[in-house]
């Protein structure tokens, strides 16, 4: 139901712009949110599930952790995802922009987009750190 809601969040951000709100970080959290959940949510519901099997059911095999290039590999895989869940969230505010037409009311949103392709960038330095420096 997760991905619904997610739609039904957009839809209301964008139908509020369309008819004449400017956008506000709130709008354009939406499209941040609705990216990183569809492209992170169920492996996130599944290592939160694991964990609490573990550590609080006392239910299955302890979560292993990955270590030196194995742990680099993770993180790349994970990088990758951010970059889905980048296009997918800044797609969406782009379309949003498009759609309402009027680029000084849609500020924020073609801000937070460069905002998160500075962090993606950031990120991306991160993930090739841990090849050089393993964990």
């Amino acid at each position: 139901m997760i991905p619904i809601l997610d739609l039904i969040l957009l839809t209301a951000a964008g139908f509020d712009m369309y008819n004449g709100a400017t956008a506000t970080p709130a709008h354009a959290l939406a499209g941040v949110y609705i990216g990183v959940s569809v492209i992170y949510g169920k492996g996130m519901i599944q290592w939160a599930d694991e964990r609490f099997a573990y550590y609080i059911m006392k239910i299955g095999d302890k979560p292993k952790k990955l270590v030196g290039i194995a742990y680099a590999k993770q993180q790349f895989r994970s990088w990758l995802k951010h970059v889905l869940a980048f296009l997918l969230g800044s797609g969406m505010l782009l379309l949003i922009t498009v759609i309402v037409g009027d680029p000084e009311r849609t500020k924020v949103l073609t801000d937070m987009v460069q905002v998160w392709l500075l962090v993606l960038g950031i990120d991306f330095v991160i993930t090739l750190s841990y090849f050089v420096w393993k964990k």
